[in-house]
């Protein structure tokens, strides 16, 4: 399951006020949590994915209240999806298991490529591969 999390987290997501963002600033801070952003890797297990989490979603939040117009909205919904799966019981794999299948949907997909697309196309920041920087 940490590798369905790394394809959401890699790819992407606090309230944005309905202006049209700060591409300076979003950028600035993608650069800035870069290494929390990619903090989720396919080879961490399922419980070492969940300890990144945290961070992880301090980045994303962070992020997104900077949002230009054009990726606040998958940037949003890629946020939102991950505070569902922090808030599922650990102990629960049904429900956690349920949370990160809906990564996988399409729609979640789309929004993934919209947010990482957008990052490398205006900030010159790649969060699909790890080794780029």
């Amino acid at each position: 399951m940490a590798v369905a999390v790394l394809v959401l987290l890699g790819l992407g997501t606090a309230a944005c006020s309905d202006d049209d963002g700060d591409l300076e600033a979003f950028c600035a801070g993608i650069a800035e949590h870069r290494d929390e952003l990619m903090a989720i890797t396919p080879e961490q297990s399922e419980a070492e994915a969940r300890a990144a989490l945290p961070a992880v979603l301090d980045a994303y939040d962070e992020i997104v209240d900077h949002a230009p117009r054009e990726v606040r909205g998958p940037a949003r919904r890629l946020r939102d999806l991950l505070h569902e799966i922090a808030e599922v019981d650990p102990d629960d794999d049904a429900a956690y298991g349920r949370a990160v299948l809906e990564l996988l949907e399409e729609d979640t997909q789309r929004d993934a490529v919209a947010f990482t697309t957008y990052v490398q196309e205006h900030c010159g920041v790649d969060l699909t591969s790890p080794a780029t920087r």
